[in-house]
């Protein structure tokens, strides 16, 4: 995951002029879909980025999302989701110190198995009401290997573009973002929070990590 923050949305005209805003005070899910489009990659730091953490989902119709984390992660302690106006879910993940939250902002009432140090299956468990809104816990229990199956996957998909995994890593610039994306695609895997996660997941599958 990159650690560089994007600070100022501009936009031009055709006439010259130009309006330019903080990125922070754009909506959440604004910021989330702009930081998701291809033209924000720097496929350098997808290529760094494939030796990171991340937290791998995947829903009850088989799509997968993928959240690039820092190495500081360890694990999931937990997976709930709160229900108010909408539905949000919330892993927490065990660090050093205090834990970090993750934001499943897409169907988090849908998701079927979750993965980091581990794969597990999300059982309901409890769900308590505290004024107008509703915590829905979930047990999590262990459950194959998401990510070897993703690996499998990766495989099938690059090879259905006669390439093998490991030269999928040597790929660089255009060449290499145009691939994996071809490749992710039919995976059915997308972006949780940007598209240089989700790439730097796949190019650590096409060198055996993650």
């Amino acid at each position: 995951m990159s650690d560089r923050k994007p600070t100022t949305l501009t936009i031009e005209y055709d006439d010259g002029s130009s309006r330019s805003i903080d990125f922070s005070s754009l909506p959440g899910l604004l910021q989330f879909d702009i930081l998701r489009q291809p033209f924000t990659l720097d496929m350098d730091e997808v290529r760094a980025g494939g030796s990171g953490k991340f937290l791998v989902l995947e829903w009850e119709d088989g799509w997968r999302e993928v959240y690039g984390l820092d190495a500081s992660a360890e694990a999931i302690a937990r997976y709930y989701v709160v229900s108010r106006n909408e539905d949000i879910g919330r892993v927490a993940v065990k660090k050093e110190g205090y834990p970090e939250y993750i934001e499943i902002m897409r169907r988090p009432l849908s998701v079927r198995r979750i993965a980091l140090g581990g794969s597990y299956a999300l059982e309901a468990a409890a769900s308590r009401r505290e004024g107008k809104k509703t915590e829905h816990m979930y047990d999590l229990v262990d459950d194959g290997d998401l990510v070897a199956e993703l690996r499998e996957a990766f495989a099938a998909a690059a090879a259905e573009q006669g390439l093998e995994p490991a030269s999928v890593s040597r790929l660089t610039g255009e060449e290499l973002r145009l691939t994996l994306e071809a490749v992710r695609e039919r995976m059915k895997l997308v972006a949780g929070a940007s598209e240089q996660d989700v790439l730097a997941f796949l190019v650590s599958l096409s060198e055996g990590g993650v």
